[in-house]
């Protein structure tokens, strides 16, 4: 056997070595890819913002078109809600206010004060209402401040206006979050309960089975969408939303991510392409 031949054998292994283990450590939240459900997506990467989107409070939310983001600014007011509220082609809105409401989110955190006065803040939000844009909400959080900029985080559930409810905490812990780090967020709001969870989007690392922390808060009925600050510094970038509703229309669940994991068969083509340029050099 040629050196070559030995040397397009080795390729092709790492090939499937790469395709096999970016399998195993690929991991993303339990309805993507195939999974259909009645809700709504937006990965934010159309160029325009789609029409549903309402603002309730202050104007915290502008389109990335370049890197498709959905970027949630510093602004004053309390609360400041981005909310999704439909309408059926003939101009009715879809009212999906009642029953079972939960929200998936990508998101991190771009800039934030860790300022305990518990003002810096953004997160998913359930149960909003437009007359004053009260709702139940999962917050980004300061759990301490190190007064040079620096602190750590923690995720806080909040009924607007009334009671900030539980940190979420795991096996005895809270969860906590880094800057710049991508996460993804669950809350749902059922029967008057609030669960919620959080886990790092990094492609590693599996959704946790149990929800994080429970709370029942003085019941809302509302909109579902995306919470702002409230007047402290916190900025956001959101990479996908899921929005799920009984009585909304059947989707199948995906999007376009940015900074995603490569996926196997993309790992995959680029051992091929090192194959390709071993070719050529032969040649």
């Amino acid at each position: 056997m040629s050196r070559f031949t030995l040397s397009l054998i080795l390729l092709a292994a790492m090939a499937a070595s790469v395709s096999s283990s970016a399998t195993e450590w690929l991991y993303m939240p339990a309805e993507w890819g195939s999974t259909t459900v009645h809700g709504f997506q937006d990965d934010f990467s159309s160029g325009s913002l789609n029409p549903a989107w309402t603002l309730a409070g202050s104007p915290a939310f502008t389109l990335d078109t370049t890197n498709g983001l959905l970027k949630v600014h510093n602004v004053a007011g309390d609360p400041n809600h981005l909310l999704y509220i439909p309408r059926d082609g003939g101009g009715d809105l879809i009212d999906y206010t009642g029953g079972t409401q939960e929200v998936l989110m990508r998101i991190r955190v771009t800039a934030f004060a860790y300022d305990q006065s518990q003002g810096p803040r953004g997160g998913p939000a359930v149960a909003v209402n437009t007359t004053d844009s009260r709702g139940i909400n999962l917050h980004f959080q300061a759990a301490t401040n190190n007064g040079d900029g620096t602190g750590l985080g923690k995720f806080s559930l909040l009924n607007d206006q009334v009671a900030w409810g539980p940190d979420l905490s795991r096996d005895g812990q809270q969860v906590r979050w880094d800057p710049n780090e991508w996460y993804w967020l669950r809350l749902e709001y059922k029967d008057g309960v609030a669960s919620a969870k959080a886990w790092l989007a990094d492609g590693q690392t599996p959704e946790p089975l149990a929800w994080d922390t429970t709370w029942t808060p003085e019941s809302r009925v509302g909109w579902a969408g995306i919470a702002a600050t409230s007047g402290a510094l916190a900025e956001f970038d959101v990479d996908y939303i899921l929005i799920k509703s009984a009585k909304l229309d059947l989707i199948t669940v995906g999007g376009k991510l940015t900074s995603a994991i490569p996926e196997p068969a993309t790992m995959s083509l680029l051992a091929l392409g090192g194959l390709a340029l071993l070719r050529r050099k032969r040649a």
